[in-house]
């Protein structure tokens, strides 16, 4: 069966919130995220793999800082599941805002944890095989195609589906030095056809 390809990612709302001038340099200009994660749900790791690979850009937004400690800003990403002949590919939109944990480091290399939130928009392009053992058959979600619902199916083991869900993440983490991050985060992306497209990404950060 020929994969549905993605034709729009809808629009995320920023958020006008800010910083100090001593939060300025975070996440401006733009800062390169790659990482993994790890699919929180059971069919999606049994029909298809336990984790996925990210990768994500964030730009910071210093012109409508106002809030001490804050870091708005507006980020775009990738995630790719693959696997036993399927694949979860998920596009997002994010607007948020990080805040300084405790008081920033001191020296040029201080290690500054933060923790934030974002909102999103995310475009999930799905495709599960079952049977042939490629994971086996039954399940509900994914693995099923019930009358009505609008999973394309070509034949008796493959089934796809496209659907945009709002969304969002919570993350924490900290600037390892004046260029390097590590973050921590979870993904609440919502379900396509009532199967969870959560994640736990690790997440490696360099700012350029």
């Amino acid at each position: 069966m020929s994969n549905k390809r993605i034709t729009a990612v809808a629009f995320a709302a920023p958020f006008a919130l800010g910083v100090g001038t001593t939060a300025m340099a975070q996440f401006t200009p733009v800062t390169l995220q790659l990482g993994v994660g790890y699919n929180t749900n059971g069919d999606v790791r049994r029909f298809i793999n336990n984790n996925n690979l990210g990768v994500g850009l964030l730009f910071g937004l210093p012109l409508i800082n106002n809030i001490p400690g804050g870091h708005p800003f507006v980020g775009v990403n990738f995630t790719t599941t693959n696997g036993r002949g399927g694949h979860l590919n998920t596009w997002g939109l994010e607007g948020g805002i990080a805040f300084d944990l405790g008081q920033p480091g001191t020296s040029p290399g201080g290690i500054k944890p933060y923790a934030g939130f974002a909102l999103g928009v995310y475009h999930h392009d799905v495709k599960v095989t079952t049977g042939g053992g490629s994971g086996g058959g039954g399940g509900g979600g994914l693995v099923a195609n019930p009358a009505g619902r609008g999973l394309s199916q070509s034949s008796a083991t493959s089934s796809s589906a496209s659907e945009t869900r709002f969304g969002g993440k919570l993350f924490i983490g900290a600037w390892l030095t004046q260029k390097v991050s590590l973050e921590a985060s979870y993904r609440f992306s919502g379900n396509v056809r009532g199967t969870s497209t959560d994640v736990v990404g690790l997440m490696l950060g360099v700012r350029f």
